[in-house]
């Protein structure tokens, strides 16, 4: 197995560890801010890419989660630091890269939206590539919040 290969799967196992928990949130729970409680979800997630993207460590993307504060210094604590450093980087390289990144479509439905998105991914090469991304967002007191993002090399989602 090739590096990216390791390091998307690395990224994919953590970003699934840290948005799990992050589905079933309740009342009185504290959410790291993302000081955009009157942005889009799309200019939420455009900030998010960048913030992504200059990361150096896992809690600068925290604002981003779903998940409750606690919880996320939780998880993190489980993680040694190279785990810690492998999934930052497993999660940039499944993730747009910001520049050139085009939200073609935003539906929001309550506290849910689905953003789909245009842009340049890491390929299994190391470059760039034009990928696609439907994104999925929920409303965490007032701010938006990423729940997932599915990234695919063809415009249109398989119908699975």
């Amino acid at each position: 197995m090739g590096i990216k290969q390791s390091m998307r799967r690395a990224g994919l196992a953590f970003a699934v560890f840290l948005v799990s928990a992050g589905m079933a949130a309740g009342a009185g729970l504290k959410y790291v801010s993302n000081g955009m409680a009157n942005a889009s979800p799309a200019e939420v997630y455009l900030r998010y890419i960048e913030v992504l993207h200059n990361a150096q460590s896992l809690p600068e993307i925290f604002p981003f989660s779903p998940n409750p504060k606690a919880q996320n210094m939780k998880d993190l604590e489980t993680l040694s630091p190279e785990q810690r450093k492998q999934g930052l980087a497993g999660i940039k390289a499944m993730s747009l890269n910001p520049e050139g990144a085009k939200i073609l479509s935003q539906k929001i439905t309550g506290d849910t939206a689905i953003l789909e998105v245009r842009g340049l991914s890491p390929g299994m090469n190391g470059k760039l590539e034009a990928t696609w991304a439907t994104v999925k967002m929920i409303r965490r007191q007032g701010e938006w919040k990423i729940l997932s993002q599915a990234l695919r090399d063809t415009e249109k989602p398989s119908n699975n």
